[in-house]
């Protein structure tokens, strides 16, 4: 079976005020997870939150700080679908380019209209339709916004730090592009 999450785990450099002490797995909770909540990791995918602290190192202080750094090894929950999985969303608006997806949480996607078996962009409903045909007749069927979508992942995308940087238009650092070509996949 397939999972959109995996955990990954890194080494983070973590500063704990004395104050804190006694708390010191929640302080370095809540460190963690302020630096990487909502963010992309390039190659890696969106981290949801920390999972747990798999080890904490000893706390080192500096003179005139009042604070201790401690190294420690944590995993986090990354959403990163793997490419064949299939996936569940919700359509959140069509263009020319395709059905824009939103898992909720990340909204990165797009089922581009090559991707669409029997499918066509209405230009006067502004959304794309599926082309039902058998012997005696031909249906348009539209993908009407806010309906559910089942959809199997082609790719998942990252732009360079470098891409990023040099662009001047917006281009999210994760994508991921579905397909519906296939049996049991598109609308609910």
């Amino acid at each position: 079976a397939h999972n959109m999450f995996l955990l990954h785990s890194i080494v983070e450099q973590v500063k704990v005020h004395a104050n804190q002490f006694d708390k010191l797995v929640e302080c370095v909770t809540n460190e963690v997870n302020l630096k990487y909540s909502n963010r992309i990791l390039p190659g890696v995918g969106l981290c949801v939150r920390l999972f747990d602290v798999l080890e904490l190192g000893p706390g080192e202080l500096f003179p005139d700080d009042g604070s201790a750094y401690y190294v420690a090894r944590v995993r986090l929950i990354v959403f990163c679908p793997l490419v064949g999985e299939i996936i569940e969303g919700t359509i959140e608006r069509a263009d020319l380019k395709g059905l824009r997806v939103t898992v909720g949480f990340f909204s990165d996607i797009l089922v581009p209209g090559e991707m669409m078996k029997d499918c066509q962009f209405s230009a006067e409903y502004k959304t794309w339709e599926w082309v039902y045909k058998d012997e005696e007749m031909e249906e348009l069927l539209p993908f009407v916004l806010g309906s559910q979508i089942r959809f199997r992942v082609e790719k998942v995308l990252f732009e360079t730090r470098e891409a990023l940087q040099e662009s001047s238009a917006y281009k999210p650092p994760m994508r991921i592009l579905g397909s519906i070509a296939e049996q049991g996949l598109g609308c609910r």
